[in-house]
């Protein structure tokens, strides 16, 4: 069994994802969208480190069918998580483009939909 040290990186990440979202929840804010965007971000990178962590371990058992369900969830997360920050952005920007946000949430289903039903071809030979 081989754990790599990247498995290391994503438990200390999740620790230190953990203590920034315990001081984020633990102070009052303003509610408002930037907040709420960013409580998303927050909550969506906690699952992101235990995706990661799953395919990580899987990754060491060799299941190639399971590898490539928990590698499609990582890369669909990914996509998620690049869209929201992508709408972070756009509100603590100003930026007022209603335009803007719909291509934005018709590129992360576009993509999802096709990391969902397209082959996935692993090359990797340890």
């Amino acid at each position: 069994m081989k754990i790599s040290l990247l498995f290391f990186s994503y438990i200390l990440s999740f620790f230190y994802g953990t203590f920034l979202a315990g001081l984020y929840f633990s102070k009052t804010r303003l509610d408002n969208i930037e907040n709420k965007i960013y409580k998303k971000l927050l909550i969506t990178n906690f699952f992101g480190i235990l995706i990661q962590l799953a395919c990580e371990i899987v990754s060491i058992f060799d299941i190639k069918y399971v590898t490539v369900i928990f590698t499609k969830v990582l890369l669909i997360y990914f996509i998620i998580w690049i869209g929201l920050f992508f709408h972070y952005v756009l509100e603590i920007s100003n930026l007022k483009n209603k335009m803007l946000k719909n291509v934005n949430i018709i590129i992360i289903a576009l993509a999802s939909f096709l990391i969902l039903f397209l082959q996935y071809n692993s090359n990797f030979n340890p």
